[in-house]
């Protein structure tokens, strides 16, 4: 009965359940269910809003609404922003007065004289989880989060750190300075300017990890000093500062593969190699203690470490877990290191900015005697009054870390004047702010060790001068970097006269607060600041034309030679910007730079992989082989071609025209038919309407240059991630036939030609033809017996896939800029005129290099609207440019627009399109490198010379006969592609030139 029973309510409780499961599908399908959640989370905003900002404990403090209603505040000016947020708080105190609400939650105090009563040494002060969880160190003493156990946490580690410890160790500081003189005496023999700031970095992170692991990192001992460790580390800072506003963030990156970390940023390698050497480190020592054989002796001769002080410290048990101090002895080295390298590299800089304080500093380090190899004690040189008192103020200017520290009262309330301040509430003050008020450091931002001189004022600065914080969370390792900063600059500067290269104040100073300070400039090289994750994907895709984003880097950095910016995956490249670094990247170096992997995938496709892709002594073979057909001589003799299809041209815009009841015509279409229609004739020798595999030909480009915004992102996807073999999408397949029947032709078209001149030559006779390909044919044949087809088919590609399209784009913007500027084109068309007698017949070689205003236009044309956006490189291995270092890897970027519509290169005129400039211009425009349309060195553009001619026969048959004018209608740019050009072809009102 029981087992009926059980059934019978089973099967009522089944029915019941699915009846209700029904009923709340039916509802969370209607559109009720979704208004119904959308009003819930309205309200539920708004009340939260209205809480914050009328009913909270913290509402009666004053500062913007916008803070004290959402984190988004505080998100715009750090994440957006880019770590603005606190030089935005010093512009709200000077609003609302010394105590403002920062955000929801949190208090913000500017009053110096507070600082000692909000980080107490004897009352109890938690740290703020929000500010603490993206570090990722919850079990180390700095992300303790409560006031006691970081007293147990810190007091263990405190005897490591202390002033008779550092002593004890002070032979190690001076080992590894010696070591870092010893690598500048090497760049001083080469005469390599000395990258001081790296060398820095792997000083303090040798020093940290040889103290506290007894074993260092060696970066001193790597080639250029880790550049990639530089730049993780401030990757990281950054990271942290993203992560504290998106804490989800830090989840999601937690859980990428180390792989992938290290491919996205190489630097991030050696971090991991750091901490796999300190989990290491420790199961090595805890092995060691664990056997009978132990002793203090052996402990002794291989030195004391942070983990042995650790597991002989007072603490439980469950206080010194691998993980544990493992957290512990990351967070030692993150902090050690970031710190003490900035405040170095801060100190160096304002003293050889300052050559009467430097002065001074050797006049005083000149009583320690002539040898700098002696090693004077930490405690000696803190009797030098003046390198003590330069090392206080780099330290003020330095900041240690710059963000604001929160503490909270557990407790208590804390009351600062008439405010009196809820138990729990985060409460920050900011170093930054403390060492630039003008009360206490007048002229704050100038370097004046002076100020620091007379002891009782010093004791009385002491107080204010909070780089290594205050309080019972000072920074534990202070007395070891204050020694290594004594030793360093004293040894450095005792050995060695130094000046400063590429280097501004806005290298040093403070502009942005990632934790730790960031210059202005926030350069390595250059600079352009990553957004997240995605670097400057987002603003590239969505910029105005191809060339916006980097004319404004020019623009924000005109005289800067390289510039960085971040890729995504924050995977860095580097921008070519000044003629001097174009020099050394196209013709000093040329071969140290080879086309990245993924271009192949991105353009592989529709040039071949002839010379284009050559790299090396493949690449110098290759252009000796196709320089020949290329001669001017050689290209003289196509002039014939190109009057015939520039007529054909003028012609077909004659019937545009008569059919068009407007005279407006969409030129573009008809232009990219001509110059294929010449590409055809003079590279094959074919005439591309006569025959029928031809005309299919001139289809198939027709479809792999379409400008569909499919095809476009199809093609910028591809670059990344080769999909066009794998998604079955009707433009894929479509693209993919057209480069295989292009081949195909091709490959036909060669073998007939190659067979045709065979047989000329064994009846004793050359081919009349002077087609490029009969003269390549005919080059290959001289040299040896057999041609290599593909070789030729691929070069052959090339030829038609560049040729074609960017003269097509050139006259494009050529017209364009004659409608917008009729002066110009009356000009022109008078002196092109005065050559033929207004006849239209064909003109003579030697007239065209004549006509000097002709030659000034396309040149312009050329500067003002390179067709070709973007040419790419890759270091082939680590390699100096103009003095910064560019790693092994690293994707190099060359913008033509760049250099040539910087106004320090060619006057403040630059972005304006005047042919006149070429009649007389600046010393720096006659630079053979400010000038980039056709690149330069040893890959300039093998058909220069034959796309000028060719471009110049156009625009005179054009002008000749036919005048340009605007429509209403604006051009739209191309967004995404490898060229410069409109989006939707070109329309122009056309009509008759008459005589004049």
């Amino acid at each position: 009965m029981d087992g009926i029973f059980q059934c019978h309510v089973g099967g009522h409780g089944c029915k019941l359940a699915e009846a209700l499961l029904n009923k709340v599908d039916h509802l969370t399908t209607t559109p009720r269910f979704l208004v119904a959640i959308c009003a819930f989370s309205i309200i539920y905003i708004a009340v939260g809003v209205i809480y914050r900002l009328y009913i909270s404990p913290l509402s009666k403090f004053p500062g913007p609404k916008l803070a004290a209603a959402t984190l988004w505040y505080e998100f715009y000016y750090d994440a957006v922003c880019k770590g603005r947020y606190t030089f935005k708080i010093k512009e709200l105190h000077q609003k609302y007065g010394p105590i403002i609400r920062v955000s929801p939650y949190e208090l913000h105090i500017d009053d110096p004289d507070y600082y000692h009563v909000l980080y107490s040494y004897s009352s109890a002060r938690d740290k703020y989880r929000y500010y603490l969880e993206p570090f990722g160190f919850p079990l180390s003493a700095f992300g303790t989060e409560n006031h006691y156990k970081h007293r147990l946490r810190r007091g263990a580690m405190n005897p490591f750190f202390c002033s008779r410890s550092v002593t004890q160790r002070e032979g190690l500081v001076h080992r590894l300075v010696h070591k870092l003189c010893e690598h500048m005496e090497q760049f001083q023999v080469t005469g390599k300017t000395v990258p001081l700031s790296l060398g820095y970095t792997c000083l303090a992170t040798d020093l940290i990890t040889s103290y506290v692991l007894d074993e260092g990192s060696k970066c001193l001992d790597t080639p250029e000093w880790l550049p990639h460790w530089r730049r993780a580390l401030r990757s990281l800072s950054e990271m942290v500062m993203i992560s504290r506003q998106v804490i989800w963030l830090l989840q999601i990156l937690k859980h990428f593969p180390q792989d992938w970390a290290t491919a996205s940023n190489p630097g991030l390698g050696f971090f991991f190699e750091l901490e796999e050497q300190c989990r290491q480190r420790i199961d090595q020592i805890q092995i060691d203690r664990g056997k009978d054989s132990w002793s203090t002796e052996k402990e002794i001769s291989r030195g004391y470490t942070l983990i042995d002080q650790i597991l002989d410290s007072r603490l439980a048990v469950e206080e010194k877990t691998p993980d544990r101090i493992l957290q512990e002895l990351r967070s030692t080295t993150a902090a050690g290191v970031e710190t003490t390298s900035n405040a170095l590299t801060v100190i160096t800089y304002h003293l050889l900015n300052n050559p009467n304080k430097l002065q001074r500093l050797r006049d005083e380090l000149s009583t320690l005697g002539d040898n700098w190899t002696c090693e004077p004690q930490g405690q000696e040189l803190e009797k030098l009054p003046y390198l003590t008192s330069v090392i206080l103020e780099g330290l003020r200017l330095s900041y240690g870390v710059s963000t604001r520290l929160q503490r909270k009262s557990p407790a208590q309330v804390i009351q600062y004047k008439q405010y009196y301040i809820p138990p729990g509430t985060p409460v920050g003050m900011t170093s930054v702010l403390m060492h630039h008020n003008e009360t206490i450091f007048p002229d704050s931002y100038k370097f004046v060790p002076e100020r620091w001189l007379d002891l009782m004022e010093r004791r009385r600065l002491e107080r204010y001068l909070v780089s290594f914080g205050k309080g019972s969370r000072r920074c534990v390792g202070q007395r070891l970097a204050q020694t290594t900063l004594l030793i360093a600059i004293a040894t450095i500067f005792r050995k060695f006269e130094l000046e400063l290269r590429d280097t501004s104040k806005d290298d040093i100073e403070i502009g942005r607060d990632l934790f730790v300070p960031r210059p202005k400039n926030m350069k390595s090289i250059g600079l352009q600041y990553a957004q997240l994750l995605i670097g400057q994907t987002y603003n590239q895709i969505t910029a105005s034309s191809p060339n916006s984003v980097a004319l404004s880097w020019m623009r924000k950095f005109p005289d800067a030679d390289l510039i960085r910016y971040f890729a995504p995956g924050n995977h860095e490249l580097v921008v070519v910007n000044s003629p001097r670094a174009f020099r050394e990247v196209t013709f000093t170096h040329a071969y140290a730079f080879a086309k990245p992997k993924f271009l192949k995938r991105m353009v592989g496709d529709m040039t071949g992989r002839g010379l284009f892709f050559a790299e090396g002594d493949v690449h110098r073979s290759q252009k000796k082989l196709l320089a020949g057909p290329f001669l001017n001589s050689n290209v003289k003799n196509l002039l014939p071609v190109f009057n015939l299809k520039a007529d054909e041209l003028c012609s077909s815009l004659g019937v545009e025209v008569q059919n068009s009841k407007t005279g407006v015509i969409e030129i573009s279409s008809l232009i990219s038919k001509s110059t294929l229609d010449i590409i055809g004739q003079a590279i094959l020798g074919l005439e591309l309407d006569g025959h029928s595999f031809a005309r299919e030909l001139a289809q198939y480009y027709h479809t792999i240059f379409s400008s569909t915004m499919i095809s476009r992102i199809m093609l910028l996807l591809n670059t990344w991630v080769p999909i066009r073999q794998i998604l079955p999408m009707r433009t894929n397949r479509e693209y993919i036939n057209a480069n295989n029947m292009i081949k195909q032709i091709l490959k036909k078209h060669v073998q007939e030609r190659v067979h045709e001149i065979r047989n000329l030559h064994r009846g004793g006779s050359r081919s009349p033809a002077r087609d490029i390909l009969t003269l390549i044919i005919q080059e290959q044949l001289k040299s040896c017996d057999e041609c290599n087809e593909d070789e030729i088919v691929d070069h052959l590609r090339t030829f038609l896939a560049a040729g074609q399209e960017t003269v097509g784009t050139t006259l494009i913007w050529a017209l364009h800029a004659l409608a917008s500027h009729q002066d110009v084109q009356d000009r022109l068309r008078r002196e092109v005129r005065a050559i033929d007698n207004g006849n239209g017949n064909d003109v003579k070689y030697s007239d065209i290099c004549n006509l000097e205003f002709l030659d000034y236009f396309v040149k312009e044309v050329l500067r003002c609207y390179p067709p070709s956006t973007c040419s790419m490189r890759e270091a082939v291995h680590d390699i100096s440019i103009c003095g910064k270092l560019i790693p092994a890897g690293t994707p190099v970027l060359m913008f033509p627009i760049m250099p040539q519509s910087n106004s320090i290169i060619w006057g403040r005129d630059s972005e304006k399109f005047d042919p006149s400039r070429w009649e007389s211009l600046p010393s720096t425009a006659r630079d053979a490198y400010a000038f980039q349309a056709f690149n330069t060195g040893p890959r300039t553009c093998l058909g220069k010379s034959f796309a000028m001619l060719e471009i110049k026969v156009l625009v005179m048959k054009l002008v000749t006969r036919w005048r340009f004018c605007h429509v209403s209608k604006p051009v739209v740019l191309q967004r995404i592609g490898l060229l410069f050009k409109p989006a939707n072809g070109l329309e122009l009102k056309i009509e008759p030139a008459f005589f004049t």
